[in-house]
């Protein structure tokens, strides 16, 4: 056995079980220290669990198989190649308890045009979709959001500004998140109206049930997608 300089005990030869420090420095285990006569018998350290009535300590037990840094097989609680602790948390292990992070993703739908031009729900004829626009990526950070077109004689703006498609109305609808991972869409009696992805429309003031990855379709070309970090 042999003692790392944080003073472990660990039977490994080149770094310490249980906080990793190298162990080139430090000197094997000797049953009485040297400063002290060979019949003076150092007394037992008094941990924690030794007490009566505590609880059995907690010690971690290292799995068989390989390092998930890289790919080392692994011996012992450290990786002999890169350091990596295995009982430490991957970086993109993200605990399914926490609090998804939402964003709304915004993109210009020539289908979504097209269908607009076809039932001629708008004036379209001098419309001209701005195809080459890229996605924009708009953080949903608010419990309730309105989506809307900002300018003119609005009173209050929009949290999400459409103001770039004329077929937004202003006040045209509002997104209130109701759990983790549900939002409720209320269309605010817009006047062309929202329709959900799989072309149903929605009903003025009648709240439906959105999900992660639920599109909606307004205006004369706008797509709006609710994503969570999972489906960036």
């Amino acid at each position: 056995m042999r003692t790392c300089p944080a003073g472990h005990t660990t039977p490994a030869v080149d770094y310490c079980e249980v906080c990793g420090r190298e162990l080139t420095a430090a000197r094997p285990v000797s049953p009485v220290p040297w400063w002290r006569g060979g019949d003076v018998v150092p007394a037992a350290p008094v941990l924690p669990w030794s007490q009566p009535g505590s609880p059995d300590p907690i010690v971690p037990v290292v799995e068989p198989g390989r390092c998930p840094e890289c790919g080392t097989p692994r011996g012992g609680r450290f990786c002999e190649e890169c350091g990596r602790d295995s009982f430490a948390r991957a970086a993109d292990d993200v605990d399914s308890r926490a609090e998804p992070r939402w964003h709304a993703l915004i993109t210009v739908d020539p289908d979504w045009f097209e269908a607009v031009t076809a039932r001629e729900g708008l004036d379209v004829r001098s419309l001209v979709p701005p195809l080459d626009r890229p996605p924009r990526r708009v953080a949903l950070t608010s419990s309730e959001v309105l989506l809307g077109r900002g300018g003119g004689t609005a009173m209050i703006p929009p949290d999400v500004d459409l103001g770039d498609d004329p077929g937004v109305s202003q006040r045209h609808a509002r997104l209130t998140r109701t759990a983790a991972d549900r939002w409720e869409l209320v269309d605010l009696g817009s006047t062309n109206g929202t329709v959900l992805g799989d072309g149903e429309p929605v009903r003025a003031h009648t709240p439906r049930t959105l999900a992660d990855g639920a599109r909606l379709f307004l205006g004369a070309w706008t797509a709006v997608e609710l994503r969570t970090e999972r489906t960036r």
